[in-house]
């Protein structure tokens, strides 16, 4: 299967590099993808790509870039420093037990306009 939701294997590209924009370069890589012969796995991938280059939404990371090896694409976004909405939720419950309603609607409301946006 195709390994794109390791963070730990993405990483920030140096600032001057960035334009004043701190970038994430995200590898996406299959054992059976060959890139050379543009297989099916590589084609999706590739499908995807072009998906990503059009989509612009404030809610979303912004697609900068892809440039791909033998076996690797990489694509490079806009980075986004801080906690991952999972993460934010444990820490939440343990620190103050729970999301009061305005919250929840908030965060909801965000995640339904980019389902909207990219459908």
């Amino acid at each position: 299967s195709l390994e794109m939701d390791s963070l730990e294997k993405s990483s920030l590209l140096p600032s001057k590099m960035s334009l004043n924009r701190r970038l994430l370069s995200k590898p996406l890589q299959n054992k059976q993808m060959n890139l050379s012969n543009k297989d099916i796995t590589a084609m999706k991938v590739l499908e995807e790509v072009k998906i990503l280059e059009k989509l612009d939404h404030p809610n979303m990371c912004t697609y900068i870039e892809s440039y791909e090896t033998e076996k690797t694409i990489y694509i490079v976004m806009e980075y986004f420093e801080g906690t991952q909405l999972f993460d934010l939720m444990i820490q939440r419950v343990e620190s103050k037990g729970s999301f009061n309603e305005r919250e929840v609607c908030d965060i909801i409301k965000k995640i339904l306009d980019v389902l909207k946006y990219c459908h």
